[in-house]
């Protein structure tokens, strides 16, 4: 998602950082800290967790592969 679409939503966007990201968060993300202890609190929110009946894959895009070089993938000195 770009940040144009995200300052173009009308509701607070929440950023979780990952354990190894590296990316910045969106500029208008508030940052949440990671606690699974309470996701119950939110578990009964309104319009947060929503059931459904199959699994979504979402993907970010798609995956280019391409045969390993040693000059590509030098050390840069």
């Amino acid at each position: 998602v770009s940040d144009e679409e995200l300052s173009a939503l009308s509701r607070a966007v929440f950023h979780l950082p990952q354990r190894k990201g590296w990316h910045s968060p969106p500029a208008a993300a508030k940052p949440v800290e990671y606690e699974p202890e309470r996701l119950l609190e939110i578990w009964d929110k309104e319009g947060l967790v929503t059931e459904i009946e199959t699994v979504e894959l979402y993907t970010v895009g798609s995956n280019i592969f391409q045969k390993w070089t040693p000059e590509r993938h030098r050390a840069s000195k």
